[in-house]
Order: C-alpha cells, then sequence, then structure tokens
C-alpha cells in the first residue's frame, strides 16, 4: 500500500513499483490510499495494477514540458507514468495528469505540450474508472502502439 502521509508500506508510488521484480508474471495491484502524490513512474515490470482508493481523491500530477525533459533528461521518462515494455498494466479508479502548461498565443488558451502517459509497449491500457484532463487522449481500452 502506498500512502504519502507514511502509513503504508511505501511513500511513493515508484518505490512500490520498482519493488515489483522485473520477471514478474502475477498480477500485483498497488493500492493508492487518497492524496496527490507529485511524482513521475516508470513501470518495467507487467501485471501491475495501480488502483487508487478513489477516482477523484488520489492523484498522480507532475509538471513536465516537451522542451523542459528534452533539456534535462532522467531515466524515469518524459510523462508522469512511463510504461517501459510493461505488458498488461491497468490503472482503475485514479487521476493523471500532466500539470505543465504554457500560454499559447491564442487568447483564452493554453497549450499542453506534454502528456500524462508514455507508452513503449503494444498491450491494450484499461483505464476503468479514471480521470483524466480535457487535454488527454486517453480512452478505456485503447490500443497504444507507440508513446504518445
Amino acid at each position: 500500500m502506498v500512502a504519502g502521509d507514511g502509513t503504508g508500506d511505501f511513500k511513493t508510488i515508484q518505490a512500490a513499483v520498482e519493488s515489483i521484480p522485473t520477471t514478474n508474471r502475477d498480477r500485483v495491484v498497488v493500492f493508492i490510499k487518497d492524496g496527490t502524490y507529485h511524482e513521475k513512474i516508470r513501470v518495467d515490470a507487467s501485471f501491475v495494477t495501480l488502483y487508487g482508493q478513489s477516482r477523484k481523491g488520489t492523484r498522480i500530477e507532475f509538471p513536465q514540458l516537451n522542451k523542459d525533459f528534452e533539456a534535462h533528461r532522467d531515466d524515469l521518462g518524459r510523462a508522469v507514468i512511463n510504461l517501459n515494455h510493461a505488458g498488461d498494466f491497468v490503472l482503475q479508479n485514479l487521476t493523471v495528469e500532466n500539470t505543465a502548461s504554457i500560454i499559447c498565443p491564442l487568447p483564452g488558451r493554453k497549450l499542453h505540450a506534454a502528456r500524462a502517459m508514455s507508452l513503449f509497449v503494444e498491450h491494450k491500457l484499461p483505464t476503468d474508472s479514471c480521470g483524466r484532463t480535457k487535454h488527454e487522449g486517453l480512452r478505456p481500452g485503447y490500443l497504444f502502439r507507440n508513446y504518445c
């Protein structure tokens, strides 16, 4: 269990995900207590479910524009959640958002130049009961073939 206040087995989602062997072949459900988790996540193991306590109360967010990632690359990836050849990954009952935005030259519009998800797999990504911002293109059961 992940709890940002320290009452769980892990304080961060990344620490919980890193504890799963990359050779994992059994479904592992990572329960995430309500809270806002300001972190990027890289998942290398297959058969992982990130399950939030509540859709509105469990938020994973991180502000990073594409240009910022290009200037300062890290091992996690360019998005909030990065799947690195991790098959059968499930997001359920939580909200993921890249909170970075810049002002667009058009009046009253924001340009979101980064994504919440970056996928390097060819598997279905169930996103049952997940929140998404109006700027994200995630759809339940959508088949991703490249990172977005």
